[in-house]
């Protein structure tokens, strides 16, 4: 990928069988284009809520640096259960990254379509999920947490773009959420700068969703009991 999208991930893990999922997709899908070109026949589910974004990922497919075989894409965020949340603009509208909430000093609000990894995970009839990508302007907080909290980890490496400067408490919140991920058997495979953070998960196997589902620590809506 390019230095702006390029993510270090453990390609011995990854095959033509494996599950992407890239959450936070902005204006650069560089990294989604490689690891697909790379590992052929793989499958990247690509996931933004963003106008912008929306625009941008149209315009590759009808350019041919997409394909719906392999690049599977749905305009929603990603949250702890699905609805719809509210997102600043950026100030500056050649950007793309929107900020969870009403904040001041940016550009204006817009409500966008959110959904749950499991939600995705259950329509997507995914067991496990080989990399989880997420870039989510500081939502990754309240996700961790609640991952954490649950013991909810249906993926085995995780790539997160950390974004501590831009939620309150953020520092705490950063070493918490790492302490939480570590006392669940993640190791860092790569930390750019504690901004970007490359984890695997070193389970032995990895819990498969209908396990979480069973156990009642996966909850997907609108499913049958």
């Amino acid at each position: 990928g390019t230095k702006y999208g390029g993510w270090s991930y453990v390609s011995d893990l990854i095959d033509a069988s494996s599950v992407i999922y890239s959450v936070g997709l902005g204006e650069d899908v560089s990294w989604d284009i490689g690891i697909i070109e790379k590992h052929r026949g793989l499958q990247v589910f690509g996931f933004d809520p963003t106008p912008k974004s929306a625009k941008f990922i149209q315009r590759l497919f009808d350019e041919g640096q997409l394909h719906k075989e392999t690049f599977h894409y749905t305009s929603e965020g990603i949250a702890l259960e699905k609805g719809s949340l509210t997102f600043t603009m950026p100030a500056n509208p050649n950007h793309v990254s929107m900020r969870g909430g009403a904040v001041s000093g940016l550009g204006p609000q817009v409500t966008v379509p959110v959904n749950s990894l499991e939600n995705w995970m259950a329509a997507n009839k995914h067991e496990t999920v080989d990399v989880l990508k997420m870039d989510v302007e500081g939502s990754e907080y309240d996700l961790l947490d609640d991952w954490v909290t649950r013991k909810f980890f249906p993926f085995r490496q995780l790539l997160i773009e950390f974004h501590h400067r831009f939620v309150i408490d953020g520092r705490n919140r950063h070493n918490a959420a790492l302490a939480g991920l570590k006392a669940n058997g993640f190791v860092i495979v790569e930390d750019k700068g504690g901004q970007e953070i490359s984890f695997l998960n070193t389970a032995e196997r990895i819990v498969l969703f209908s396990e979480y589902v069973v156990q009642g620590v996966a909850k997907v809506e609108g499913a049958n009991p």
